[in-house]
């Protein structure tokens, strides 16, 4: 596997579920794949990269500040959009390890959410019951 981060140690891969988000809710901002319509009433669409809508939440004090509904253009990449956005977590069901390592290694943080609607997930990260998902490297 090629080494994206230069640390050396991509011969074992593993994903640590360990780390919490406590603190995090006050504001940031937060990306997470939905079925049509998109929006807080949604369900979250169980495949990252080939959701029909992406749910764009900037939480502020605590509360869902603004919330947006974004479709990506034909050419264009989901990860373009998760930079233009500033997006500090992104909010799934599940991810392949690939789209860990981008996420990854533009700062973007991963939690894992089995809600059904965004709105649930949200409150979830609010409430410090969802955990952030990161690849641990290590040598065989």
């Amino acid at each position: 596997m090629e080494d994206l981060f230069g640390e050396g140690e991509t011969e074992g891969e593993d994903v640590d579920y360990g780390d919490t988000m406590s603190g995090m809710c006050l504001n940031t901002k937060i990306l997470i794949p939905t079925y049509e319509p998109g929006g807080l009433d949604a369900k979250i669409y169980p495949h990252w990269a080939s959701s029909p809508t992406y749910t764009f939440v900037s939480i502020k004090n605590g509360e869902p500040d603004e919330v947006n509904i974004y479709r990506l253009e034909s050419d264009e990449l989901l990860i373009n959009l998760i930079k233009r956005l500033d997006v500090k977590v992104v909010v799934a069901s599940s991810l392949s390890i690939r789209a860990l390592e981008l996420l990854e290694k533009i700062g973007t943080r991963v939690a894992i959410s089995q809600s059904i609607r965004v709105k649930d997930a949200i409150s979830k990260f609010c409430n410090g019951e969802l955990y952030f998902v990161k690849i641990c490297r290590y040598k065989l």
